[in-house]
């Protein structure tokens, strides 16, 4: 294993045989062997300022590797502000690896340190709800006291880019990993409203997206009344993907005129769909029926003028909405729209060919 440490001038060179052995000591040798190098002023001495060039201090190297022994031995001659070659504090490590108890007490010994991001963007806080950990609410607790849990992370890419990811919170974390407790810990101190950089994806949209049913309806619960305008974008469009039931709640939500006009695109899309018909399908389309009569209906009209001409055989599934509102209201065609008629029976027998349309045009004019 390669080690160096600076000198005075800034130099590197090999370090000292009692530096090297504390390294190796804390990756692959025995506890005993450790306590003995820690009995010695000059063995404690080693183990506070060995550094390896990749994985840092004894201690770093220790909580890497899981060795708790080993770090609760090293702890005490420690610098406990020290990273890694990938930006981790040894804080970062004990809410991995270790448990609350080492948690709370280095939190109380390195002050605003608590705050840090690593080189991936992480803080503490997301590392304790990040993919592959187990929901400890517990952790969480002992975290929130001593950090900015609306500290958003990011993921800079390897041309100095930011990632899509850019922006996401631990709340969003906690939504995306499927840690319903954890979440539920989070939200009274954090941002429900925050959205990443790059997607516009909430905590909301990150938990249908993760498709975690008990995330999801903790944060469906949630006021969202306050919601900017382009909050529900996201969230409709990983809804979509979703179960029907969840569409069916967002749907409800969505209120504000930006997000309904954002909707129209939307619609225009699933109505205009020429695959084949599925059940799965035709739900999502009853849903979005009766997003269109519960929601601003002004902003959706250009997306029904354009489904009524690229799908007229899909029209007939509207009937109910079409029959609660004036089809005039609701669709805004006028006698001077292009395309084939939308009477019923137009619409039943398919889109009149030929020099039937004009007339057909007339007939829903008048109608109107």
């Amino acid at each position: 294993m390669e080690t160096k440490t600076p000198t005075l001038k800034g130099q590197e060179t090999d370090p000292p045989a009692l530096e090297t052995r504390a390294l190796g000591l804390a990756e692959y040798g025995s506890l005993a062997n450790l306590n003995a190098l820690l009995s010695t002023q000059e063995g404690r001495a080693a183990a506070y300022s060995a550094r390896d060039t990749e994985r840092g201090t004894p201690l770093l190297v220790a909580l890497e590797f899981g060795r708790l022994e080993h770090a609760e031995a090293l702890l005490p001659h420690s610098d406990l502000t020290a990273t890694n070659a990938d930006g981790e504090t040894v804080w970062m490590l004990t809410v991995e690896r270790w448990g609350v108890e080492r948690v709370v007490e280095i939190a109380e010994k390195i002050g605003a340190q608590t705050n840090a991001q690593d080189n991936r963007g992480n803080t503490a806080l997301i590392l304790a709800v990040a993919t592959n950990r187990p929901d400890r609410p517990e952790m969480v607790k002992a975290i929130l006291p001593f950090v900015n849990a609306k500290i958003a992370g990011h993921s800079p890419l390897s041309n100095g880019e930011e990632s899509k990811n850019t922006g996401k919170t631990a709340l969003m974390f906690a939504a995306w990993t499927g840690k319903p407790k954890s979440l539920e810990a989070l939200l009274p101190v954090s941002d429900l409203m925050a959205q990443e950089a790059m997607t516009g994806e909430s905590a909301l949209s990150n938990a249908i997206r993760g498709r975690d049913a008990e995330c999801t309806r903790i944060l469906l619960d949630q006021d969202h009344s306050a919601a900017p305008a382009g909050f529900w974008n996201p969230v409709l469009r990983a809804a979509l993907g979703g179960e029907p039931d969840v569409l069916e709640r967002v749907l409800r939500r969505i209120e504000r005129h930006e997000d309904a006009a954002w909707v129209a695109v939307m619609l225009e899309g699933k109505f205009s769909h020429d695959g084949p018909s599925t059940p799965e399908f035709d739900a999502r389309l009853d849903l979005l029926a009766a997003c269109v009569e519960a929601n601003q209906p002004e902003a959706l009209k250009p997306a029904l003028r354009a489904s009524f001409r690229a799908s007229p055989a899909r029209f007939p599934r509207f009937q109910a909405v079409i029959e609660a509102r004036e089809l005039a209201e609701l669709a805004g065609i006028d006698a001077t729209m292009k395309g084939p008629g939308i009477s019923r029976a137009s619409v039943a027998e398919g889109p009149p060919a030929g020099d039937k349309d004009q007339e057909n045009e007339k007939r829903s004019a008048r109608r109107l």
